[in-house]
């Protein structure tokens, strides 16, 4: 289903808006949402509203499940706050998308704020909260454009389900507490370099809760990378390693 056309939809309060009916299947709204409420997002990865317009509302977005993004306009111009472990932004633009909003877990650490798509979602909005950022199901995470001004969150980034996180720098990661390396075994979850990083002092958490003993790739893709944290097993598990890929220079100072 799909809803275009002249004017635009008016936000006053708080609307909700849910998947449709049915499995694989989606909604689109490329008609521009405006006004100063907000939204509330209820989906699932077989049905979820996908977000097409030239968005301007300010009053913000809580996500409890998938939606659809197809320009970097559309969540408006509030925040978008993961309410959950279930929240995930899809990149249905096919090219990269940005996103300039706020981002938010909130201060509960067993929130998630996924991120999916076969093409990465750069983030150069402020990111607060104790949750888990997210490259889900293969999905690209882009932190380049952060900085220590702005990846204010204190939770974890996650490489994920075969993810990738691509960073230029170590103050990307701001004040993250932790690099996850979560997921299956093939392909790895992959962090990958966009320049010199200089020393990324977080720990690599190797294993997802269930102890997966996964195997997590740095792509240098050219450059210099410095791994300053601890390598480790998250919990108790055991097994899973790093690998190098690209050219450049992987260097490890920490008794891993």
């Amino acid at each position: 289903a799909a809803m275009t056309g002249t004017g635009s939809i008016v936000l006053v309060g708080t609307t909700t808006l849910s998947g449709s009916t049915g499995i694989g299947a989606t909604a689109s709204i490329s008609t521009p949402i405006t006004g100063s409420g907000g939204l509330t997002i209820n989906g699932a990865s077989s049905r979820y509203v996908i977000l097409g317009g030239t968005n301007t509302y300010s009053g913000g977005t809580l996500l409890n499940g998938d939606v659809g993004a197809a320009v970097g306009s559309a969540f408006g111009t509030g925040s978008i706050t993961s309410m959950g472990g279930s929240a995930r932004i899809n990149n249905t633009s096919g090219a990269v998308l940005v996103l300039p909003n706020n981002l938010s877990t909130t201060s509960t650490t067993t929130n998630v704020l996924s991120f999916t798509g076969p093409n990465p979602i750069q983030i150069t909005g402020t990111v607060t909260g104790a949750g888990i950022l997210r490259a889900s199901s293969s999905g690209i995470i882009d932190i380049s454009q952060q900085t220590m001004a702005t990846m204010l969150a204190t939770g974890n980034i996650d490489m994920g389900n075969s993810g990738v996180i691509k960073a230029s720098s170590a103050a990307n990661f701001g004040t993250l507490a932790a690099i996850l390396a979560s997921g299956s075994l093939t392909p790895s979850p992959t962090l990958q370099a966009l320049g010199n990083t200089g020393v990324i002092t977080q720990p690599v958490m190797i294993g997802a809760t269930r102890n997966n003993p996964v195997s997590f790739t740095v792509d240098t893709n050219g450059f210099a990378v410095t791994l300053g944290g601890v390598i480790q097993n998250l919990n108790s598990g055991t097994g899973g390693g790093i690998t190098k890929a690209g050219s450049g220079t992987l260097t490890l100072t920490a008794a891993n």
